[in-house]
């Protein structure tokens, strides 16, 4: 999930409504809230394999794996779940 940046904006403008810049941030909030929960549960985002495989290659600026661990994953191309554990992508074993 995608979360919106924060601003420096008024919050409410004097009437005490929402200013443009709130709403804008707001309304993102809740639209990806909807997109990554839903009445059944959190929403794991989904790669393919091929973007997966970028996500855990090494970042030569930070000489650190783009995907940071803790990250859960749903791998789209073999249909597992899998996550980032110090520095190395696991695949969960579901039975």
């Amino acid at each position: 999930m995608i979360v919106p940046t924060y601003t420096q904006e008024r919050l409410v403008d004097e009437d005490r409504y929402l200013t443009r810049p709130w709403q804008g941030v707001i309304g993102e909030l809740l639209q990806n809230m909807q997109k990554a929960l839903s009445n059944e549960g959190f929403v794991i985002p989904s790669q393919s394999a091929a973007n997966i495989n970028i996500l855990i290659s090494i970042n030569p600026e930070t000489l650190q794996p783009y995907m940071a661990d803790g990250t859960i994953i749903y791998d789209s191309t073999n249909h597992q779940f899998k996550g980032m554990v110090n520095g190395v992508l696991k695949t969960f074993t579901l039975t």
